[in-house]
C-alpha cells in the first residue's frame, strides 16, 4: 500500500507538471503572438496615415500655409490611436501641431532609428509617462526659395523635387496596451481552467493505475494512434479492475477534449479568416486613400503622375499628342472665408462633379488640393480638343453654385500645356501649365491660356517681385507722399491723398502701377494697406499736434482688403492707437468694389460713416452698375476718373460724361472732385461745371510729409 502511494503521487506530479508546462507554453506563445501582431497593426497603421498626410500636405508646407496645414491635421481627429501629429518645415521646425487624446504640448523631437523607409521612434514621454510610437516622414516636393540655404541642399531654382518639410504622427500604445492586458487576462482564465481540468483528469487516472504494464502499454499505443475506441474490459473489482476503470475514463475525458480542441480549431480558423479578411480590406482601403483625394474622390497628385506617365507613353508610341489643362477655381478663398470651410468642401465636390461631367470617361480629372485641379486629356488633338474641353469646363463652372440655400457664382482660370510642344515629361507639362493658369488669372480670370515660353519669364518676374514686396515691407522700403485736394472755388487745401511709393535697393522707384496688383494677387496687400493707413493717420496726428490742420487724409482701401477683412474694426483699431480723431480720415473706395458686395458694403460704411470717416468713391464713372448704388449706399464725394479729365477739350464725349457726374452728384447732395488735373484748360472747364474740388500736378505733385506741411502752411 506504501509502495503504491508513492507511484500515485509521483505520477501525479509528473502529470501536472507537464500539464502546467503545456498550459503556461501555450498562454505565452498566444500572448507573444497577439502583441506582435497588435504592434504589426499599430506601425502599419501609423506608416499608412503619416504617409498619407505628407502626400496631402506638400503644397500647403509649400506655401507654408499654416491655416491648412491645421485642418490637414484636424482630419486626423477620428482616428482613435492617433495621440498628436504635427507638421514641420524643412529644418524641422513647427508649422501646425495638434494634441488629440490629452492636454499639454507634443512631446519633443525622439531619437528615431530608420526603418522601412521613415523615421520611427518607440519611446515614453517623460512629461505624462504615455508610450507612444513616433513616425517622421519627409514631405517631398518642389522646394521653396526660402530653403535654398538649409541644410537639404542647394535648389535649383524652385524645380527640384526635394524634402520641403516633415511630418510627425504620434501613435499612442494605450488602447493597444489595454487590448493585450484584456487578452492576458482571458487567456490566464483559460489556461487555470485547462490546468485545473487537466489536474482533475490526471489525479482521478493515477489514482487507479495498478494494472500490468504491458496491457496498459498496449492500450496506451493504441491511444498514441489515435484508437480511442478500445477500452479495458472490468474482469473483476480488484486493482485490476480498479486501472480498467479509471483507463476507460481517461479515454472518454481525452474524446471529449478531442472534441473540444476540434472546436477550438474551427473557432480558431474562423477568427483567422475573419482577421485576414479585415487586413485585405484594410489595405484595400489604405491603397485607396494613397491614390485618391479624399473630399472629392477624384485621384491626387500620385495617381495622376502615373496616369499621365501612361498616356504620355502611349502617345510617344504611337505619336499622339497629350493636353494637360490646370484649373484654379477664381476666388475660392472667398467662399472658405465668408461661408466656412464646410461649404467650401460641398463647393469643391459639386466642382469636382462639373468636372467629371465636362470631359470623356478616358480623360483624367485629378485634384491636386486646396481649389487646383488637373485634367489629362490623352489622344488630344492638339488645341482644338483642348479648347473644346477648356470652354466645356468654363461653362459648367459659370452656372451658379448652391451652397446654404442660396446661389453663388464662381468662375475658373485653366492653363493648358501639349505633348510634346510644351514638355515631355508629366512634372514638366504640369508645371507649365500652371504657368498658364496664372497667366489666364492676370489676364482677367474666367478664362484659358496655352502656355507659352515667355509665360516662365513673366513668373519669374511676378515671383522676383513678390519675394522683394515681402522683403520690402520687413525692411520699411515704402514711403506715403501726399498730394493736396483743393477748392476749386477758393484755392484752399481741405486734405491731402496719402500715396504709396516704393524705394527698392536694387531697381530704384517703383510705381504703384507695377506693385500693387502684384500685392493684390499674393494677400501682401493686406499687411501693406493697414501698413499705409496706419502710416496715414499717425502722420496726420504728427501735424495737428505741430499746429498743422491738413483737413481730411484720403487712403485707398482696396477689395482684398474689403473682402478679407474687416475695414470698420480695422479703422476704429488705428484710430484709437494713433490718436486721431475719425473726421480727418477719408477712406477711397473703388465702385466695383461696392458693387460686388452690396449687402457687406452697406453695413460697414454705415460704421464708418457713423464714426465720423468720410467715405470716396474713387475712379468713378470706369466701373458698372453706377446709379444703381449711389442712393443706397451712405458716401459724401465722388472723385472723376482721369481718364476723362485728360479728354477736356479733346474728345466731347468725355466732357459729357463729366457733366453728367457732376450734375448727378450735385442733386445727390454729393461732393465731385476731379483728379489728375494737369492745365488750366481743364480747369477752367471744371469750374465752369461747378466741380467742387480738383486735384493734380497743376496745383501740386505728391509731396513728403515735410514739403506737405510747407504747402499747407503757404496756402
Amino acid at each position: 500500500m506504501t509502495l503504491n502511494l508513492k507511484l500515485t503521487a509521483k505520477l501525479n506530479l509528473l502529470s501536472v507538471t507537464m500539464i502546467v508546462a503545456t498550459a503556461m507554453g501555450i498562454a505565452l506563445f498566444l500572448v507573444r503572438q497577439e502583441i506582435a501582431d497588435s504592434r504589426r497593426e499599430l506601425h502599419s497603421q501609423g506608416k499608412i496615415v503619416s504617409s498619407m498626410l505628407a502626400d496631402n500636405s506638400e503644397y500647403a508646407v509649400y506655401t507654408a500655409n499654416r491655416e491648412s496645414l491645421g485642418q490637414i491635421i484636424q482630419n486626423l481627429s477620428q482616428q482613435p490611436d492617433v495621440a498628436y501629429a504635427a507638421i514641420l518645415d524643412g529644418n524641422r521646425k513647427g508649422l501646425a501641431e495638434r494634441m488629440f487624446r490629452s492636454a499639454g504640448a507634443v512631446p519633443p523631437l525622439p531619437a528615431y532609428r530608420f526603418r522601412e523607409n521613415l523615421w520611427v521612434a518607440d519611446f515614453t514621454d517623460p512629461a505624462s509617462g504615455r508610450r507612444y510610437l513616433d513616425f517622421l516622414v519627409p514631405v517631398m516636393g518642389t522646394a521653396a526659395p526660402a530653403l535654398a540655404a538649409s541644410p537639404l541642399g542647394t535648389l535649383e531654382k524652385g524645380t527640384r523635387r526635394d524634402v520641403i518639410g516633415y511630418v510627425r504622427l504620434g501613435m499612442s500604445q494605450e488602447r493597444m496596451h489595454a487590448y493585450i492586458r484584456e487578452f492576458l487576462v482571458t487567456t490566464l482564465i483559460f489556461t487555470s481552467i485547462l490546468v485545473v481540468f487537466g489536474t482533475l483528469v490526471t489525479v482521478l487516472i493515477t489514482r487507479r493505475i495498478v494494472a500490468p504494464i504491458r496491457n496498459v502499454a498496449a492500450i496506451a499505443q493504441e491511444i498514441a494512434g489515435g484508437q480511442l475506441g478500445r477500452r479495458m474490459t472490468i474482469s473483476s473489482r480488484d486493482e485490476i479492475s480498479d486501472l480498467a476503470l479509471s483507463f476507460n475514463q481517461m479515454i472518454d475525458h481525452l474524446q471529449e477534449y478531442q472534441g473540444q480542441v476540434e472546436d477550438y480549431r474551427h473557432t480558431l480558423e474562423e477568427k483567422v479568416e475573419q482577421r485576414t479578411r479585415q487586413l485585405k480590406e484594410s489595405t484595400e482601403h489604405a491603397f485607396r486613400l494613397a491614390q485618391h483625394d479624399m473630399l472629392t474622390g477624384l485621384p491626387n497628385r500620385a495617381m495622376l503622375t502615373e496616369h499621365l506617365h501612361q498616356a504620355l507613353a502611349h502617345a510617344s508610341r504611337h505619336e499622339r499628342r497629350v493636353a494637360v489643362l490646370f484649373i484654379d477655381l477664381d476666388r475660392f478663398k472667398n467662399i472658405n472665408d465668408a461661408l466656412g470651410h464646410d461649404t467650401g468642401d460641398i463647393l469643391l465636390k459639386s466642382a469636382a462633379a462639373r468636372l467629371l461631367g465636362s470631359v470623356r470617361e478616358s480623360d483624367t480629372v485629378a485634384r491636386l488640393g486646396g481649389d487646383e485641379f488637373v485634367v489629362v486629356l490623352p489622344d488630344a488633338d492638339g488645341e482644338r480638343d483642348a479648347t473644346a474641353v477648356a470652354h466645356k469646363i468654363l461653362d459648367a463652372l459659370s452656372n451658379p453654385f448652391e451652397l446654404t440655400g442660396k446661389e453663388f457664382n464662381i468662375s475658373g482660370s485653366i492653363g493648358i500645356s501639349l505633348y510634346p510642344e510644351d514638355g515631355s515629361d508629366s512634372t514638366s507639362l504640369v508645371k507649365n501649365a500652371d504657368t498658364a493658369m496664372y497667366n489666364a488669372k492676370g489676364s482677367g480670370r474666367n478664362t484659358y491660356r496655352f502656355y507659352t515660353p515667355d509665360m516662365n519669364v513673366r513668373v519669374m518676374e511676378r515671383l522676383k517681385m513678390e519675394n522683394n514686396l515681402r522683403r520690402g515691407l520687413e525692411r520699411d522700403e515704402f514711403f506715403l507722399l501726399y498730394q493736396p485736394q483743393v477748392d476749386i472755388a477758393s484755392g484752399a487745401v481741405l486734405g491731402l491723398e496719402a500715396l504709396s511709393r516704393w524705394n527698392q535697393p536694387d531697381e530704384g522707384l517703383i510705381s504703384p502701377a507695377h506693385f500693387i496688383p502684384v500685392a493684390e494677387e499674393s494677400g501682401l496687400i493686406l499687411p501693406f494697406g493697414e501698413w499705409v493707413l496706419r502710416t496715414a493717420c499717425a502722420q496726420t496726428r504728427r501735424w495737428l499736434d505741430q499746429g498743422i490742420d491738413p483737413g481730411r487724409v484720403a487712403v485707398n482701401f482696396s477689395m482684398r482688403q474689403f473682402e478679407q477683412q474687416n475695414p470698420a474694426h480695422l479703422v476704429a483699431q488705428i484710430l484709437r492707437e494713433t490718436g486721431l480723431d475719425a473726421r480727418h480720415l477719408e477712406l477711397e473706395l473703388t465702385e466695383t468694389l461696392i458693387s460686388h458686395h452690396p449687402d457687406q458694403a452697406i453695413a460697414t460704411l454705415a460704421a464708418l460713416r457713423e464714426m465720423g470717416v468720410e467715405i470716396s468713391i474713387d475712379d468713378f464713372g470706369t466701373g458698372y452698375s453706377s446709379l444703381s448704388y449711389l442712393t443706397r449706399f451712405p458716401i459724401h464725394k465722388i472723385k472723376i476718373d482721369r481718364s476723362f479729365i485728360l479728354g477736356i477739350g479733346k474728345d466731347p464725349s468725355d466732357e459729357a460724361v463729366i457733366n453728367a457726374i457732376i450734375a448727378m452728384a450735385r442733386s445727390l447732395g454729393l461732393t465731385t472732385i476731379a483728379e489728375g488735373v494737369e492745365s488750366e484748360e481743364q480747369l477752367a472747364f471744371l469750374r465752369a461745371h461747378d466741380c467742387d474740388q480738383i486735384q493734380g500736378f497743376l496745383f501740386s505733385q505728391p509731396l513728403s510729409a515735410e514739403k506737405a506741411a510747407q504747402f499747407i502752411g503757404a496756402a
